[in-house]
């Protein structure tokens, strides 16, 4: 951000320079032509020159396309008119390009050609310009940096003489009878070559130095000073010899320790920043040792298992929890695959989880069997992600595990005994409704009688049979109806709707009960004795409450019952009760009809 600034100042610099000497020559003011009395002058054309150039060097560090372009031809500009410049001291021909603007009517100090810049000035325009249309539409740091270096070609014809001008050496601004190079003519196509230096330079010239930004910078520092700090001092002195403070040879011997001083305390400045950035590296350095201390004790001594591997699953590190679950060193596991200490069929599902994070990213998270030195099998809960390097590609992947060993085998006991459980309690199920059955058979009961027993036991049974299907957790809605009904709806007479509910145990039993009651009751009395009789059963959520219907069509009229029988009871009584809700029951003369509702969260698990 600092260079840019500076840039943006040094190209406003050359254009109020170009500008000031302009109107120098349009208004007849003799101090901006040439700022010091009897030495050569600036011409209009190199006024003209610095204000295109500074407008172009603007144009090229800029983002637009459109204003680098425009830069590009404002370099092309500098190029012709250095060109045309040369080509006339060299053919000795005038194509009117020297007073098309202004009339030179000066006192020209060394010149011989009015109006005309000098050869020294058209070379430096000539490496300036090619310099400025290579660094405004170079697309490689190869074709930026060669414009970079090219305008040093200018900045070399600039800094010899304003060293002439500084230490009175003619020669070195001025070749014999020809127009003499102004003095701040020198020191204005020096800015300029610092002007495009710092145009894209991080693509061009200090691109290999892109991986050292504090060298890069401190350069960048030095090198204005090295250029124009010589030839402050210099032009200082020659301001005093001018006035006839002191001779040439008095002047030399002052720069000596005007330079010593000036360099001392630029490296006064220079140390002081330096420190600045020294106390701030340091700081970093503690700051980021602490960092690195604290991640390091927590992956030393947490009981979790971490685990560092490259792509081809070949353990990198792992912390002393890691190497302690598998009997082994954190030396003896580094440099071991995960392949051998998974079984084939686990590894291939690390591999299939590094394929779906190296093609879609994110973490994957999975159990794994981990065999360790004696052969035993452990339980790892895993959480697995990539590592990346500084140009953001996956590098390794990194393991975070969990030993849940003893979950597992407490999850296979606990299953085990639930199995064990629900078998002897379908066993005793199956000796109840055997005992019923030998005992109301031998007994002379009622057959109706020992056919409603039986069933309410195989109601009972089915809703049993589904809840071990699913380890009494919660059993679903649908699955509970259509075990109850399957014995009157085979051939395709009940139609049932609902969404998709799980119930609590406690609820599914009560429902299956109540649900073959009712399937008796239509078998007894209502739509099942007729052929074509239906029963639809539906049940919704509505305001937080559970509401369950059955409807019966297509059977005999019905009539209101005189008295109430077990099953209406049980019905009406059991299954409020059960389910905290209410049961309505109409007997209308077109088909009975069961209403039941029931606050849905004591009776619904999750779906």
């Amino acid at each position: 951000m600092a260079a840019t600034h500076l840039r943006v100042a040094l190209c406003a610099l050359l254009i109020a320079l170009g500008l000031a000497v302009a109107a120098g020559w349009l208004f007849g003011i003799e101090p901006l032509k040439s700022v010091v009395p009897g030495l050569s002058t600036m011409k209009f054309n190199t006024a003209l020159g610095f204000i295109v150039f500074g407008f172009g060097t603007l144009g090229a560090g800029s983002e637009d396309i459109q204003r680098r372009r425009r830069a590009a031809g404002a370099g092309a500009f500098l190029i012709l008119l250095g060109l045309v410049t040369l080509t006339q001291y060299v053919s000795g021909a005038s194509f009117g390009i020297d007073e098309l603007v202004v009339r030179d009517t000066g006192v020209l100090s060394g010149s011989g050609v009015p109006g005309r810049m000098s050869p020294l000035t058209a070379v430096a325009w000539l490496s300036l310009g090619a310099a400025l249309a290579l660094v405004a539409v170079g697309r490689t740091s190869a074709s930026i940096a060669a414009g970079h270096f090219l305008s040093l070609g200018g900045g070399f014809v600039a800094f010899l003489a304003a060293a002439g001008y500084a230490f009175g050496a003619e020669a070195f601004w001025e070749i014999g009878f020809y127009t003499a190079m102004a003095f701040h003519t020198a020191v204005g196509l020096m800015v300029s070559v610092a002007a495009i230096l710092l145009t894209r330079q991080d693509e061009g010239w200090l691109a290999s130095l892109g991986d050292a930004p504090a060298t890069r910078a401190l350069f960048v520092k030095l090198i204005p000073f090295a250029l124009l700090l010589p030839l402050a001092v210099g032009f200082l002195i020659l301001i005093g010899s001018g006035f006839g403070a002191y001779n040439a040879a008095f002047g030399l011997a002052l720069f000596v320790p005007f330079m010593t001083i000036a360099l001392t305390a630029l490296a006064l400045v220079l140390a002081r920043q330096a420190r600045g950035s020294e106390l701030a590296a340091l700081q970093g350095a503690a700051a980021l040792r602490q960092t690195e201390d604290r991640y390091r004790r927590i992956f030393e001594q947490t009981s979790d298992i971490i685990i560092a591997a490259d792509l081809d699953q070949v353990i990198t590190d792992c912390n002393p929890a890691a190497a302690e679950a598998v009997g082994l060193s954190r030396e003896e596991a580094i440099g071991r695959g995960i392949s051998g200490f998974v079984s084939a069929e686990d590894f291939e599902r690390t591999t299939a989880m590094l394929r779906q994070k190296l093609e879609g990213g994110g973490t994957t998270r999975y159990d794994v069997r981990v065999r360790n030195s004696r052969g035993d099998w452990l339980f790892w809960e895993i959480n697995s992600g990539l590592t990346y390097d500084d140009a953001g590609m996956p590098i390794g992947l990194h393991v975070v595990g969990r030993d849940i060993t003893e979950r597992k085998r407490a999850e296979e006991h606990q299953r085990l005994l639930v199995n064990e459980l629900n078998h002897r309690v379908k066993n005793s199920l199956a000796v109840v409704q055997g005992l019923a059955h030998q005992t109301l058979r031998n007994g002379n009961v009622d057959p109706a009688v020992q056919r409603s027993l039986e069933g309410r036991l195989a109601a009972l049974a089915a809703a049993h049979d589904v809840l071990t299907r699913e380890s009494w957790c919660s059993a679903s809605m649908r699955d509970i109806i259509e075990e109850a009904v399957a014995l009157f709806c085979s051939d395709g007479r009940c139609s049932i709707e609902g969404p998709a509910l799980r119930l609590n145990p406690r609820a599914a039993v009560s429902l299956a009960l109540a649900i073959h009651e009712l399937g008796t009751n239509a078998a007894k009395y209502g739509a099942f004795q007729s052929d074509a009789g239906q029963v639809a059963i539906e049940w919704k959520l509505m305001e937080g409450r559970l509401i369950f219907s059955w409807i019966e069509r297509g059977g005999p009229k019905v009539a209101v019952p005189t008295r109430r029988g077990f099953g209406t009871r049980m019905i009406e009584r059991g299954l409020a009760g059960e389910l905290d809700g209410e049961v309505e029951l109409s007997f209308d003369p077109e088909g009975f009809r069961c209403v039941v509702s029931a606050p849905a969260p004591k009776i619904l698990e999750a779906a």
